[in-house]
């Protein structure tokens, strides 16, 4: 978690559903010594290959209408939105970059398991969570590129452009 009391909040909520095996660690995926620092601790406190599942749900998105309604209705009224530039460059800083940044990170420290690294020859799973908005975003953008976005054939060079 990017906020510790979050994360110790998301760690109580899993201890009281008895998943006893789970802790809070900092992590920032915007910035890349928050990265290398989560990479680290892994690294010290578990040694290489140790992650057999990643789920990336790092996730950022600014306020729609409905937000600032039910805001306005609570007599909290939200700070209007940056331009959509700054929005898109936020977005795309902690959607993309931040999850793709995460994940070669910790294949660079060798924190995945691959068939070499264990006896029951298992690779890690990597797993990225998407939203809605996302979906909205791929209509917003036009046919050629939500398909081009869409096609398992996508590599990591090809989406960086």
């Amino acid at each position: 978690s990017r906020d510790p009391k979050n994360g110790e909040a998301a760690v109580a909520l899993l201890r009281a559903k008895g998943h006893s095996n789970v802790r809070e660690m900092q992590l920032d995926v915007t910035l890349q010594s928050s990265i290398d620092a989560f990479a680290r601790q892994l690294e010290a406190e578990y040694g290489s290959g140790c992650i057999r599942n990643l789920v990336n749900n790092a996730g950022f998105a600014y306020p729609g209408p409905s937000q600032f309604e039910t805001a306005a209705k609570m007599g909290r009224p939200l700070e209007p939105n940056p331009p959509f530039s700054v929005q898109a460059e936020r977005s795309i800083a902690v959607n993309f970059d931040g999850v793709r940044n995460v994940t070669n990170t910790l294949r660079r420290f060798d924190l995945f398991k691959s068939g070499n690294n264990n006896q029951a020859g298992e690779k890690t799973r990597v797993v990225i969570v998407g939203s809605g908005a996302g979906l909205q975003a791929l209509n917003m953008v036009g046919e050629e590129v939500a398909k081009a976005a869409a096609a398992p054939t996508l590599t990591e060079e090809k989406a960086v452009e």
